[in-house]
């Protein structure tokens, strides 16, 4: 069968420890390949795994994360709605106190322009002030000495006292909100 190899000057090819030591070399790089490749499937699986392991616990980390954030925007929402009860109650009692002062200044300006009610002053006299001849006449029993102020002025002085007042009402409105704020939110540190 292998006489061809003969003619050709390959008798030692016939010989049987050749081909003995041909397939051992064939049979040992068989083995080597196999495994070489089962290895390397063996190593590709544990990194698998591993891969795997890693992605399973990134993705329940992502979980978790995700309801921590849900779980903050529901507690945002909550101080939301509270914030937003107390904002209404702070403006309606505003509104409420305004509303009331403004009736009663405008009633007493009202009264004071048509003359219902007066506005006098208690005046003293300074006597180094006066002209040398000028006397000022007794103002009763225990001197005391007013005037009267015309109805416009005193309904003009009465409004200016009355705008002060409404500025007041507005500040204090404005610090009780920004009380709530900060007991809502509570104080933040700054570095």
């Amino acid at each position: 069968m292998l006489s061809w190899l003969t003619t050709l000057g390959w008798g030692t090819f016939t010989h049987p420890t050749v081909w003995k030591v041909a397939a051992g070399v064939l049979l040992a790089a068989f083995l080597s390949a196999t495994g070489y490749h089962y290895g390397w499937k063996g190593a590709e699986h544990k990194w698998t795994k591993k891969y795997e392991d890693l992605q399973a616990d990134v993705a329940q980390k992502e979980i978790d994360q995700l309801q921590l954030l849900n779980d903050a925007n529901e507690a945002n929402r909550e101080l939301e709605k509270k914030y937003a009860k107390q904002v209404a109650s702070i403006r309606a009692q505003y509104a409420a106190e305004e509303a009331r002062a403004r009736a009663d200044d405008d009633r007493t300006i009202a009264d004071l322009r048509s003359g219902l009610s007066r506005l006098h002053l208690r005046i003293t006299a300074c006597d180094k002030a006066r002209p040398s001849g000028a006397r000022t006449a007794p103002g009763g029993a225990n001197e005391a000495r007013t005037a009267e102020l015309t109805p416009e002025t005193a309904a003009a002085l009465t409004a200016i006292a009355a705008d002060g007042d409404r500025a007041i009402r507005k500040l204090t409105g404005l610090q009780a909100w920004s009380a709530s704020a900060l007991n809502l939110c509570g104080p933040t540190k700054t570095e």
